[in-house]
């Protein structure tokens, strides 16, 4: 009755370390920036984050990051997707889509998470362009309706960002590939 009484009281411990370490590594998400990249990098394989991929998405989706912080963002991404698969890929791709479409979503942050994805199915953590093509249409349909032409600067942060890698034609020191 002692040993199970004081196994249960391990079990307790292990599971709030565990916690601790999870609640840690998504304040790290949520403050993603390229100058605490490997930081954060370091933490993820300190934890598994399985049981917690919805949380860890939305914190990721919740760090304040600017074009200049779409590689560590990228890094961070790829790295999960790596470790965690299809669980993290589709849920992720999903919370992409989502953000973007949201109508409280600033330009410039739709214009980085743009490249963010672009960067993604360049490096082939993305498995498909679909969500890329489908989003590039709405707005270029958007425009074409409206004729404001409102969109014109997220295509075109697209194909300056990394058009010639997104196609294919691009090799050499400046590129992604």
């Amino acid at each position: 009755m002692i040993l199970k009484v004081q196994a249960q009281q391990n079990l307790i411990v292990v599971f709030k370390t565990m916690i601790k370490k999870v609640r840690s590594v998504h304040s790290s998400l949520s403050t993603l920036t390229a100058a605490n990249a490997d930081v954060v990098v370091q933490s993820l394989d300190e934890c598994n984050l399985s049981y917690f991929m919805a949380e860890t998405i939305e914190n990721i989706m919740w760090a304040n990051f600017k074009i200049d912080d779409v590689p560590s963002f990228v890094r961070v991404a790829s790295i999960l997707a790596l470790k965690y698969g299809d669980a993290f890929v589709k849920s992720f791709t999903q919370q992409i889509f989502d953000t973007i479409k949201g109508e409280d979503t600033s330009a410039p942050r739709r214009r980085t998470i743009l490249c963010v994805l672009a960067d993604l199915i360049i490096i082939h953590v993305l498995p498909s362009s679909k969500p890329l093509s489908i989003i590039l249409s709405k707005l270029i349909d958007d425009d074409i309706r409206s004729l404001k032409f409102e969109n014109d600067s997220y295509i075109w942060r697209i194909f300056h960002h990394c058009g010639a890698d997104l196609v294919g034609v691009n090799f050499g020191p400046n590129t992604i590939m």
